[in-house]
Parts: structure tokens; C-alpha cells; sequence
């Protein structure tokens, strides 16, 4: 067998149960399995094994990790399956099973597999703590589940009172099942066990931040960032925390450090690759040409639709600087912009082809332009040309406008954001809650603009003979636009629907969260972004009553 290079990564007595016969060989040689200049030595003693009827599992075991180092996650995955059944207590081949399953777990088919996979192992081994967190990771996002999950890292802690991380675990377990009063106790605890460790920083900043002293939370991340360097983490939540303080420059800054995994990147595409990224000083070099040559540039958009919406306006700017402009973005959100009637210099396209990024100089993010323009004001929101949209959309609006009733005020709503987002459940409201507003307004007719209704959320709303369930007409954003300019007012959680109503010019009534999103600053009622979004804001934690009751009110008056 070939020389063999040791990895560090690896770690045998976390991979593999030791059966006597086979401990010294397997623990010996599984510290070389990682480090991709050994695949052929790995193949070579995975064979051996495999040829050995007596060992079969443990050639499968070493082929599997060789495959799975080597990109055949698949292959190796069958493997696996193949091995867990035959041989139940070789926990490696548990452990690896779920290493490639939490890597397939990006795609919904591998989900139950993943859950399955990790209960599979702790039958097998129902003292093994590693699994246990896994499993309790999996269940914390889980509707009904939650409670669930903070037991298991509750029994974890008993085990681990040492580890700074389980504690951390503990933390978040409390914060998601809304005991802010124990997730700051296991906070703290941990950063006793460990001051300097990075994620205890992060959510130590999180915490401070929740309880207004933002400040305190800049501080202590910037003390983070000396020992830490520009982690993306770090530099995404010091760029949000300045920017939601109203300390834009900073915050920008800190947001323009931000590539790759944390945003959608052009990167990814090799066409980009000889794409010159923007920077500030060809922004002030184009500024000042007489004669403008080389000044095309690629701006893709990035994020959610309310991003689209919010930071298409810095396009148009940024064409006044000397530049031509071509937005970049998904299809059905593209479509927006072409009804624009102010963008002068700007395309707007949502397919490229390897020949269209020879024509680009310069590559940006549209949320890059804040901080490369550099304007002390906020640009005014997209114009979208309003009678073009209703004379596109003449005939769904005359079909459409069947279900409005005489002097009748007509108000949209969306209880609820994408459930994807990170943060949807701090956002989003129970529809049992939020239909109070309807049940106390039976004289407006209430239009929900609202995709992915759930059959509960649609047996509740079925119940008010003053609410229109528009969901079937919002596959198409000219649709969803020409709705949204009918209605009187909006009142709406943290979603698209509230950048849409703020950009048309329609009194939009937005519900915020405690911890609210970045743009919408630190106890305003108004926007500086829309003139016509009004804020109506928790004052507790988890508390959305209030802020129901406020509303009722508003809209009686």
C-alpha cells in the first residue's frame, strides 16, 4: 500500500465503534482518510476489506468515505444504507450516514432520510450526545417540535455542564421557545466557560441588540472582530446593527466586505470571472469624464423581492453618474422594472448568455450602490408607470374588481413571510390572532395577498364573508401590482407586500417585530425609505397582541 499522508480533520473515535479484532488497524488508518492525495490508498484498503466476506462492512465503510471525499455522495450514501442495516451497532457507519445525509439535506427529498437517519442511530446508541444535538437541531425549526428539542439539550447539558457550546445550544433552545430570561442565563454561563469564542460573541451581540443597547453590541462585536478578523458573520451583524442605528456609512461599508455565501454571487458564473469589480474610485473617475467609454456595467440584484423593490432606486443614480446600467435578476421579479417609467440608461434582464458578459467593464451588487455612491440622501422609491400596468392588466381588473362592494374600503393584507427566511417566526403572525382584525372590522373587505395559504389558514379565512382570498392571482407580479393599486390601505407583517405598497404610493400599514429588520430603525413609526408606511411595533418580545389591538383601532377610526 502506498505511503499515506495523516490528516488532521479526522477523528476516529467519533467515525467508528471499535470491534476488537479490527480497533487497532481502522483507528491507525481512518486519520488518513480525509486528505484527497490518499483516495487510491483508501480505494486500495477499502478493497481489501471488501474482498473479505468476514469485513465486508468495513470495506463498504472506508469505499463509502472515499466516494464521499471523491463527490459520489450517492454511491456512498448506498453504502451506507446498505451497512447500517446489516451491521446496526457499527456506529462509524451511522455517523457517516448522517455526514452525507446533512450534505444531500439541501434537497426536500433528503429530508425525511436525514430525520429518519438520525433517529435510526439513536436507537442504536441512545447515549450518544452528538446525535442527540443533531436531533434537536433538526426539531428546533420545527413547528410543534420546539419543546421537544429544548428537553433533549436540556438532557445534553446534564451530561456536558463543561461545554461552552452546549450551552449555547441551551441558549438558543430558550430563545426559540420564547424564555428570554434562561436563554440570557445560558448566554452568559457560556461565555464564562469561553470569552472568547466566536458564536457566543455573535449571539452575545444578538441579545444586546434585542434589548436596545446597540451600542454595547457594536462594541463587543468589534472587539470580536479584532480577535476574529472580517468573519462573515461578524461583518454581516456589525454592517445590520450600524445600518439600523441610521449610521449609514459605516454600515454599508461593513455590508460591502459581505461575498459569497451570505449573498448571491456573480462569482459563481465563470463568464464573471474577467468582470472588473466596482469600486469607489471608478465611480469618482466616471463621475468626472467628459467623454465616457468602458462604463458598462453588470448590477445584480440579490436577496428577496422587497430588496428588488427597496434598492432598485440607486439604478437609476447610478446611471446619472456616466454608467450603463444592466440589472440582473430573476424573471418574475425582473418583469417589475420594465414597467418603470423613470429608469433612463438602465436594461433589465434575467437571462445572460456566455457572449452577453463580454460587454461588461465593471460587475456590482445592487446592494454594494449605497455605499459606492455614497449619497447623504436616501433616493426616492421606484416610479413604476402605474396606467401602463392597469392598461396591461385591463381585462383581469374588470374581472377582478367583481368582488368590490360600493363605498366599501378595501384594505390588503399578509399575515405571514416566507417561511424559509431565518427569521419568519419572529415576523409572521398566527392567522388565529391576526383574524381579529377581521372579525372587528366586518364593514371593510379585507384582500389577502398572501401565497402558500396552509388548509387551516384557509378554513379561518373562509369563516369572514369580508375577506377575498386572492392567492390564485398572485403568480404574476403585473397581477399582484394592479391588485395592490386598488386597495385603500395595506396591513401587512415584514414582506414584500409592505416595499410594494410603500413604492405605489398606497397607505401601508406594516406590523414590525421586537428585533425588527435593519431598515425600519429604532422606534420610528414612519419610514425613511416610503413616505407612506406607517410602523405599528411590538414593545415585547413575542408579543403581537398589542400590536393587533393597535391596529383594530386604527382602522375603526
Amino acid at each position: 500500500m502506498q505511503q499515506l499522508k495523516k490528516s488532521e480533520n479526522a477523528d476516529p473515535d467519533k467515525l467508528v465503534s471499535f470491534i476488537p479484532s479490527l480497533t487497532t488497524h481502522i483507528k491507525s488508518f481512518l486519520p488518513y482518510v480525509i486528505d484527497k492525495e490518499n483516495y487510491d490508498a483508501v480505494k486500495y484498503e477499502g478493497d481489501t476489506f471488501f474482498s473479505s466476506k468476514t469485513h465486508e462492512d468495513y470495506g463498504n465503510f472506508l469505499l463509502a468515505v472515499n466516494e464521499f471525499s471523491n463527490g459520489k455522495v450517492e454511491k456512498a450514501l448506498e453504502r451506507m444504507d446498505y451497512v447500517t442495516k446489516n451491521h446496526p451497532k457499527f456506529k462509524g457507519a451511522h455517523h457517516l450516514k448522517i455526514v452525507i445525509l446533512a450534505k444531500l439535506s439541501a434537497q426536500k427529498e433528503y429530508h425525511a432520510a436525514y430525520r429518519n437517519a438520525l433517529i435510526d442511530s439513536l436507537k442504536a446508541f441512545p447515549e450518544d450526545l452528538d446525535m442527540k444535538a443533531l436531533l434537536a437541531n433538526h426539531q428546533i425549526d420545527k413547528e410543534g417540535e420546539k419543546t421537544k428539542a429544548l428537553h433533549i439539550f436540556q438532557d445534553i447539558i446534564h451530561h456536558r455542564s463543561e461545554n461552552f457550546d452546549s450551552w449555547l445550544d441551551l441558549a438558543f433552545a430558550y430563545l426559540i421557545n420564547q424564555d428570554l430570561k434562561m436563554a440570557e442565563t445560558c448566554l452568559i454561563t457560556s461565555l464564562k466557560l469561553n470569552p472568547t469564542n466566536l458564536r457566543a460573541i455573535l449571539m452575545g451581540g444578538i441579545f444586546l441588540a434585542e434589548y436596545g443597547k446597540y451600542e454595547q453590541a457594536i462594541e463587543l462585536l468589534e472587539e470580536g472582530q479584532k480577535k476574529f478578523g472580517d468573519d462573515k458573520s461578524l461583518m454581516r451583524n456589525l454592517a445590520l446593527l450600524n445600518l439600523q442605528i441610521g449610521n449609514r456609512k459605516k454600515g454599508w461599508e461593513y455590508y460591502c466586505t459581505i461575498k459569497h455565501d451570505d449573498r448571491v454571487s456573480l462569482d459563481r458564473n465563470p463568464h464573471t470571472d474577467e468582470i472588473k469589480e466596482l469600486k469607489l474610485k471608478d465611480i469618482k473617475r466616471i463621475k468626472k469624464l467628459k467623454n465616457k467609454k468602458d462604463n458598462s456595467v453588470l448590477v445584480y440584484f440579490e436577496q428577496g423581492v422587497g430588496d428588488y423593490i427597496m434598492f432598485s432606486r440607486y439604478l437609476n443614480l447610478l446611471s446619472s453618474y456616466g454608467f450603463k446600467v444592466t440589472a440582473f435578476g430573476q424573471e418574475d421579479v425582473i418583469v417589475l422594472f420594465k414597467n418603470c417609467k423613470e429608469f433612463k440608461g438602465v436594461k433589465f434582464e434575467h437571462i445572460l448568455y456566455p457572449e452577453d458578459f463580454k460587454k461588461f467593464k465593471y460587475k456590482s451588487f445592487i446592494q454594494d450602490l449605497p455605499f459606492l455612491l455614497m449619497e447623504e440622501e436616501i433616493p426616492h422609491p421606484t416610479v413604476f408607470d402605474t396606467k401602463l400596468i392597469l392598461e396591461k392588466n385591463k381585462k383581469f381588473l374588470s374581472k377582478f374588481s367583481s368582488n368590490f362592494k360600493k363605498d366599501t374600503q378595501k384594505i390588503g393584507v399578509s399575515w405571514k413571510g416566507n417561511n424559509r427566511h431565518i427569521y419568519d417566526k419572529l415576523r409572521s403572525i398566527d392567522i388565529d390572532l391576526f383574524s381579529k382584525i377581521f372579525k372587528e372590522n366586518p364593514d371593510i373587505q379585507f384582500f389577502v395577498i398572501d401565497k402558500g395559504l396552509n388548509p387551516y389558514e384557509k378554513k379561518e379565512i373562509s369563516k369572514y364573508s369580508n375577506v377575498i382570498n386572492c392567492e390564485k392571482y398572485l403568480n404574476d407580479w403585473n397581477k399582484t401590482t394592479t391588485i395592490c393599486l386598488q386597495m385603500d390601505q395595506m396591513v401587512t407583517v415584514d414582506t414584500s407586500l409592505g416595499h410594494m405598497g410603500g413604492t405605489l404610493n398606497v397607505p401601508t400599514n406594516i406590523l414590525i417585530a421586537n428585533n425588527n429588520d435593519w431598515r425600519w430603525g429604532i422606534k420610528k413609526t414612519d419610514s425613511e425609505w416610503y413616505k407612506s408606511v406607517k410602523l405599528f411595533r411590538q414593545t415585547e418580545f413575542f408579543k403581537w397582541e398589542p400590536v393587533i389591538e393597535k391596529v383594530i383601532k386604527f382602522l375603526k377610526k
